[in-house]
């Protein structure tokens, strides 16, 4: 599925979106990397019942803030040895998980 954008590239690096910066901003945030900081996040790493060529297939687990226990599927290029670029699709954003059960 391709992405769409609303504004042109060049803009989108400089946008700033339509709405003031709320007074307590810095404030808001502040406390909520504190809450999130507090938190013990129980990782769990389960092998997947699902494949993909050349990648190490995996759920994992995590205990986020208020208690919420979040699963993600993880895929990992078979033999990383090191950190590496990331991304990350969010179910509902774009209708599923690509596909991986």
């Amino acid at each position: 599925m391709p992405l769409t954008f609303d504004l042109p590239l060049e803009r989108l690096q400089t946008y700033q979106g339509i709405n003031p910066r709320p007074a307590d901003f810095d404030a808001y945030w502040a406390a909520g990397l504190a809450e999130m900081q507090a938190v013990d996040p129980q990782i769990e790493l389960v092998p997947a019942e699902f494949h993909a060529p050349g990648a190490e297939c995996r759920h994992l687990y995590f205990t986020g803030v208020g208690g919420a226990r979040v699963h993600a599927k993880l895929l990992r290029p078979t033999g990383a040895t090191k950190p590496g670029p990331a991304l990350v699709l969010l179910h509902g954003y774009h209708g599923d998980s690509g596909g991986l059960v």
